[in-house]
């Protein structure tokens, strides 16, 4: 059986009249999009290059197998097994004039029970910096008693990886056999391997899932119904358009005036730039806009049929693993070449929050985050788009495209970041909803 074919239809329905246009307000949109969307990508990214990205994630890779390490049967006995002999093959070049990469190739050679390189302890040995040359010494051969190795690990006191494992097999070497596990905690393990446990699960269950969805449309079932506003004039379109500038404006505006008027050190003051966005939103929501007022449930925010709704959005995510998957593939072959960056939230969890700021920023991204940018993104921009090309495969597109480059990963975010926004968008065009984007948009961000 042939799947029934898609058909696109955003012609107006309605039995109001058509409104009048408001073409203005596409060129005022033209303009902030533009603006924000060059911001976003070129001052971001000037601080933030991909060497510096893929530097610090092969750093925390091998942190990674060094936890992974500390929890393995000692051996030394097994003189044949070299974990680290990619990464030190792969140093070799930048330890022609990089100390860190010297003192790197050292202790991962040790951690492969074989002796330094001499070129790399002669390099550090004739370094302008006490450090390097306290490193030296205690790789040199004979190796240095325990009073004087304990000196020397004084002067080494960067947070680099070298330095943290030239500590602990040092302090191994006089018997102290906690220092790794201290120092390389074991459990961050546990946590990957549940993370590709939980990961290898959700593959499977969403292509099972995709199976299941393509065989519903071959039987004729599962079929889209449509945006919520399919059907819109171009007048309508406009006045949509128009709300998203309103809000969109809102949101500049509130950002930069709550970092301004309000304390940095309060608590919670992220949540206070919000307020101002929700007020915008529920006015919009309640008074007409140039003689047509756009309601919630216009846009797709209605609870009724909440079950199916929920499942939906569970559904969905599982489904989009397999895509998140391919895309995260492409963001890493690309990653030698594209700028990027980590998101402002992702740096806030590096920085070890107490309980209090983790529940904060749990909220923001899985309650505030979602509901706001799902009744911009796919409530307003995607039937706009919509209307104006006239199929809502280019709207998705172009809304997607805004979402992923307005948020602050640079270029390199845009592909990952993508993927999502155009799962929201068909999510959107499946259930003729906003209530199953909003839990979806949460469950990502969760």
């Amino acid at each position: 059986m042939e799947v029934p074919p898609i058909k696109f239809d955003v012609s107006y329905q309605r039995d109001e009249p058509p409104l009048p246009r408001l073409q203005w307000v596409w060129m005022v949109a033209i303009f902030l999009f533009g603006f924000l969307i060059v911001g976003s990508l070129t001052i971001h990214d000037k601080h933030s290059p991909v060497k510096e990205s893929a530097a610090k994630m092969k750093e925390k890779a091998l942190e990674m197998q060094l936890s992974t390490k500390s929890i393995m049967p000692d051996q030394k006995s097994e003189r044949s097994i070299h974990f680290f002999e990619q990464q030190i093959d792969d140093l070799l070049p930048e330890s022609k004039t990089s100390a860190s990469a010297q003192k790197l190739r050292v202790v991962l050679r040790r951690e492969d029970n074989q002796e330094p390189f001499k070129d790399d302890l002669k390099n550090l040995a004739r370094s302008s910096k006490p450090e390097d040359q306290a490193f030296a010494k205690l790789y040199a051969n004979p190796a240095p008693k325990k009073e004087e190795a304990m000196n020397l690990l004084k002067q080494i006191h960067g947070n680099e990886v070298s330095d943290r494992l030239a500590m602990v097999q040092v302090k191994e070497t006089f018997g102290d056999k906690e220092i790794r596990s201290k120092t390389f905690d074991p459990s961050r393990y546990y946590g990957l391997f549940t993370f590709f446990f939980l990961g290898s699960f959700g593959l499977v269950i969403g292509m099972i899932l995709w199976y299941i969805y393509f065989f519903q449309r071959q039987s004729g079932r599962m079929l889209p119904k449509g945006l919520p506003m399919a059907d819109i004039d171009w007048g309508r379109a406009d006045r949509l358009l128009l709300v998203a500038v309103i809000v969109l404006m809102t949101f500049v505006v509130s950002s930069y005036g709550m970092a301004k008027l309000l304390p940095k050190t309060m608590s919670g003051i992220e949540l206070f730039e919000f307020i101002p966005i929700f007020v915008v939103i529920g006015i919009c929501l309640k008074i007409p806009i140039f003689g047509w007022r756009i309601t919630a449930e216009s846009v797709g925010l209605s609870f009724e049929q909440m079950p199916q709704k929920i499942g939906w959005a569970v559904g969905t995510f599982f489904a989009n693993i397999p895509i998140l998957l391919v895309f995260l593939l492409l963001t890493s072959a690309l990653s030698q070449f594209l700028p990027g960056g980590s998101h402002p939230v992702s740096e806030e969890l590096l920085k070890n929050p107490n309980a209090i700021d983790i529940a904060k920023i749990a909220f923001l991204a899985c309650v505030i985050a979602p509901i706001w940018e799902e009744f911009f993104f796919r409530g307003l921009l995607f039937p706009a788009f919509t209307k104006a090309f006239g199929n809502p495969v280019y709207g998705a597109l172009l809304s997607s495209f805004i979402f992923a480059t307005i948020h602050p990963q640079g270029l390199l975010g845009v592909p990952v970041l993508m993927g999502i926004a155009l799962m929201l968008c068909a999510l959107s065009y499946q259930t003729k909803s906003l209530v199953s984007n909003i839990i979806l948009h949460g469950l990502h961000n969760g």
